[in-house]
C-alpha cells in the first residue's frame, strides 16, 4: 500500500512538471541551446587565443611601456609614453629583430604632448618565431623575449579555402604546367632585376646616398666608419667541394644600441677557380648577439649575377664590434634555421675576421 502511494505521488509530480513545461515558450529552449553553443565557441576561441596569443609588456624608461601583442591576426606594437620619459615633440623609432632579420623604421610615428604619447600599429610580420627583438626611440630602448606569430584564418575563410582546394584539386594536373611556367617567369624577372641593379648601381653610390641622409640616430658607430671582412673556408655544391675566400669592404651608415647598419662597398669572392666581383649589398650587425648578416650581389667575368649571403657569429662570446680600431673573429656556417651562408647554389663554411 505504501509503495502504491509513492507511485501515485510520482505520477502527480511528473504531470505537474509536464504541464509547466508545456506553457514555456519553445524559443526558450532554442535560446538555451544557442547560449550553450555560443559559450562553447567562446571557450574554444578563448583557449585558442591563450594558446596562440601573447602580450609582452616591457618597461621603457622610468614610467613608460612598450608591448607586442600577438594573436590570430598577427603581431601589434603598442607604445605608451608617460611621466616625461620623452621630450614633447614628434619622434621616430625602430623595431629590429636578429632572427629572422627584421628592421622596421617608423618616421615621426610617435607624438608626445605634455609628457605623454601613444602609438599602436600592426607589425606585418609573417608566421614564425622571432628572437633578438628590440625597440628604440630617442635614448630609450627595450628588449623582448622570443615570441611566435601564427596568423589563423576564421572558420568561414577556412571552409571557403577548403572548398576552393576541393574544386581546384580537379584542375591540379592541368595547372601544374601553367604553374611551372609562372615559376620560371618569376625567376626570370628576379634575375633581370638583379642584373639591372648590378649594372646601374654601385655600393659606393648607395652609401653616399645614405650618408647624405644624415641619419637621425647615428649611435656610437660613426657613419662612414669602414670595416674589412676577410674569410676563408670551403664551399659545397651537391657533393662537390672547393676552397673559398671572401674579401669585402663595408661602411657604417647608421647604428643604435641594438644594431649597426652597413653598406657593402665592394669586394671579391672566390670558389675554386671561379672568381666573382662583389658589387652592392647591405649588412646588419647585432650588437647584443654579436652576429652579422650580409646580403649582396656578385658578378663573374661573363656578367652572370649571383646572390652572396653570409651569416656569421662571433667565435668568442665576449667579442664586440670595434668602434675605432680592432677586430672580431667570426664563424660563417653553411646552413642555419633562418639563413644560409651561400653563393648561388654553393653553401659556404668560413672563418674570418671583421676589422675596423
Amino acid at each position: 500500500m505504501e509503495n502504491l502511494r509513492m507511485l501515485l505521488g510520482s505520477l502527480v509530480a511528473l504531470t505537474l512538471l509536464f504541464s509547466v513545461v508545456s506553457t514555456v515558450n519553445p524559443g526558450y529552449f532554442a535560446g538555451l541551446r544557442a547560449y550553450a553553443d555560443y559559450a562553447e565557441k567562446n571557450d574554444e576561441r578563448s583557449n585558442q587565443e591563450d594558446h596562440n596569443g601573447a602580450n609582452l609588456v616591457q618597461t621603457l624608461g622610468d614610467h613608460s611601456e612598450v608591448a607586442i601583442k600577438t594573436g590570430d591576426n598577427g603581431a601589434v606594437l603598442g607604445v605608451r609614453v608617460q611621466g616625461g620619459d620623452l621630450q614633447n615633440g614628434t619622434h621616430s623609432f625602430e623595431f629590429n629583430c636578429t632572427s629572422p632579420l627584421v628592421s622596421k623604421n617608423f618616421s615621426n610615428g610617435l607624438v608626445v604632448e605634455g609628457g605623454q604619447g601613444e602609438f599602436r600599429e600592426g607589425l606585418a610580420l609573417a608566421n614564425g618565431t622571432y628572437s633578438g627583438c628590440e625597440f628604440n626611440v630617442g635614448n630609450l630602448s627595450a628588449s623582448f623575449p622570443s615570441f611566435t606569430v601564427q596568423i589563423i584564418q576564421d572558420d568561414g575563410q577556412e571552409k571557403e579555402d577548403q572548398q576552393n582546394d576541393s574544386n581546384n584539386g580537379q584542375l591540379n594536373n592541368k595547372n601544374d604546367d601553367q604553374q611551372n611556367d609562372v615559376d620560371d617567369h618569376v625567376k626570370e624577372k628576379r634575375k633581370e632585376k638583379s642584373e639591372r641593379i648590378a649594372s646601374t648601381l654601385t655600393g659606393s653610390a648607395i652609401h653616399e646616398r645614405h650618408r647624405k641622409a644624415h641619419a637621425e640616430s647615428p649611435g656610437v658607430y660613426a657613419p662612414n666608419s669602414n670595416f674589412t671582412l676577410t674569410a676563408n673556408g670551403t664551399a659545397m655544391n651537391n657533393g662537390t667541394k672547393a676552397d673559398s675566400e671572401v674579401n669585402m669592404h663595408l661602411a657604417v651608415w647608421k647604428s643604435n644600441r641594438a644594431i649597426v647598419l652597413l653598406d657593402v662597398l665592394g669586394g671579391t669572392v672566390d670558389v675554386g677557380n671561379q672568381s666573382y666581383k662583389v658589387l652592392i649589398g647591405y649588412g646588419v650587425y647585432s650588437a647584443n648577439h654579436d652576429a652579422v648578416k650580409i646580403a649582396s650581389l656578385a658578378v663573374d667575368k661573363d656578367g652572370n649575377v649571383m646572390k652572396l649571403e653570409l651569416r656569421g657569429s662571433a667565435i668568442d662570446e665576449e667579442s664586440q664590434l670595434p668602434k675605432d680600431s680592432g677586430s672580431v673573429n667570426l664563424m660563417f656556417e653553411g646552413s642555419t634555421d633562418a639563413w644560409n651562408s651561400k653563393l648561388g647554389d654553393w653553401k659556404l663554411e668560413l672563418e674570418g675576421t671583421l676589422t675596423s
